[in-house]
């Protein structure tokens, strides 16, 4: 079985790369056509050197899956289909790219049987291919997303899972783009490119780095929509709705929202050390100002009685799936199968535990087990969207969105404050809690400087500013 990761239909480069035309040349001379469209077999060309060039770079032995499947590409649902593409273009140029032995077919596609998905065809880079990438110094830092990255997305209902298909994935949605979407997509778009003029870095050690990303690895296993490593060209935006436009529209893409908490406060923004602010309980702080309860009055919905943190991450976990769920049994069985465990002697049973929150939360009983979590998620992607416009309107600056909670650097916090308190007020009518993360300097060695040999984070940051074309000394990392 091999390593694989899947073909990313958008991928481009700020800088064009005369190896590239080169392959373009020889596929187009290959087919010996006296009227051909260089463009897309271009467009073809391109993105399958710089996904192949990418898995190599993780690792040598890592493939690509590419469908050769004419359905797939020409097929009547082409929402989310990069336009340059098509069957044609694809196939041909892959052919020609191994027949020239650029790359190599390592493992040919397999149809789906029995209710079990199938596989795409596996290609991997050859070494003549790569000797071509590290010639023009092809990096993955000068990587974004072409005009046509789809940035909103409209998912339907999730299968369940089966013993064959152990990790169903919702299917994409067609729809007709109406002038809100169309807005919605400037939207993204503009904090996209704000987004690609900044420097967004991790400071890491290589040990700590290897450490993370075999963790992620490890978590891939339970969740297949994890990423297996840090990617950081991924740092481009998009809101991912559920069945309708009423529900959903959290932003995703970013390579900060995949790495475990802990580590976000490694996350850096052009040179500076970031902190979290974090809209507090906002769903339930919403459901309680429906019922005229303000924000004062409810306190920490999670806090029920004497808690410790530990607890009181039980009951947030508890209180969100009764929120997800359609029923009491339901939600019950999704607590009995989760990794939490029930805290004891408090509670005997989780019945115990569920009917406690119910009697606690009784002005707001009537909100469980009706699934409104993405009804509520909509309202608080709007307030984020609000948010990084307003910031980048007012003051240029970029805001990291992890749904309701935002990193920046130190010194914008007194420009974030205000501007999400005036979100969550125009957006919602809502007064919300906010909470600025710990700050734990010496997590995991953090606080100690790392020299150059013992990281990359200097090296991707001298690529950035290469690719900026800023010349600017390398400097030691910013606290505040």
């Amino acid at each position: 079985m091999h390593k694989s990761q899947p073909f990313n239909q958008f991928l481009t480069t700020t800088t064009s790369y005369n190896f590239i035309n080169d392959l373009t040349d020889l596929v187009v001379n290959d087919l010996n056509l006296k009227r051909i469209r260089r463009d897309n077999y271009f467009a073809a060309v391109n993105l399958i050197v710089l996904n192949l060039f990418l898995a190599y770079q993780e690792d040598k032995t890592k493939v690509v899956g590419i469908s050769r499947d004419s359905n797939y590409w020409d097929g009547r649902e082409k929402t989310y289909n990069n336009s340059k593409l098509s069957y044609s273009f694809m196939v041909t140029s892959l052919d020609v790219l191994v027949k020239h032995k650029y790359i190599l077919e390592v493992e040919k596609g397999k149809q789906g049987q029995y209710g079990k998905p199938g596989t795409t065809t596996r290609y991997r880079a050859s070494e003549s291919l790569i000797k071509l990438c590290k010639r023009d110094s092809l990096d993955a830092v000068d990587m974004t997303v072409s005009e046509d990255f789809p940035m909103i997305r409209l998912k339907g209902k999730k299968p369940k899972k089966t013993v064959l298909n152990p990790f169903p994935k919702a299917k994409l949605i067609s729809f007709k783009v109406t002038p809100k979407i169309y807005i919605m997509q400037e939207m993204v778009r503009g904090i996209n490119q704000h987004l690609a003029i900044t420097d967004i870095n991790l400071y890491l050690s290589h040990k700590e780095e290897a450490e993370l990303n075999k963790r992620m690895m490890a978590k891939k296993k339970d969740d297949e929509a994890i990423e297996d490593r840090v990617r950081y060209h991924n740092k481009y935006l998009y809101r991912v709705f559920n069945e309708d436009f009423k529900h959903g529209g959290r932003f995703y893409g970013g390579f900060w929202q995949q790495i475990p908490s802990e580590y976000r406060q490694r996350i850096t923004i052009d040179n500076f050390l970031t902190f979290e602010m974090d809209y507090s309980t906002i769903h339930f702080s919403m459901l309680y100002q429906q019922e005229g309860i303000p924000k004062e009055k409810h306190g920490d919905p999670y806090a029920i009685g004497d808690v410790d943190e530990a607890l009181r991450k039980i009951f947030k976990q508890t209180m969100n799936t009764m929120l997800n769920t359609s029923s009491f049994d339901e939600a019950l069985r999704v607590c009995r199968k989760s990794k939490m465990l029930l805290p004891r002697p408090r509670y005997k049973t989780w019945t115990e535990l569920l009917n406690h929150i119910l009697q606690y939360h009784k002005p707001i009983k009537k909100y469980f087990f009706k699934q409104i979590g993405t009804e509520l998620q909509r309202i608080d992607s709007d307030i984020a969207e609000f948010v990084m416009i307003k910031m980048i309107n007012e003051h240029g600056l970029v805001v990291l969105p992890i749904h309701d909670s935002f990193l920046c650097r130190m010194k914008d916090l007194d420009k974030l404050i205000p501007i999400m308190h005036e979100a969550a007020d125009e957006v919602a009518g809502l007064s919300l809690y906010m909470e600025l993360k710990p700050y734990k300097k010496n997590h995991k060695g953090y606080g100690k400087d790392l020299k150059m040999k013992d990281t990359d984070y200097y090296k991707r940051r001298k690529a950035f500013l290469k690719r900026m074309n800023i010349k600017m000394m390398i400097t030691p990392l910013n606290i505040l």
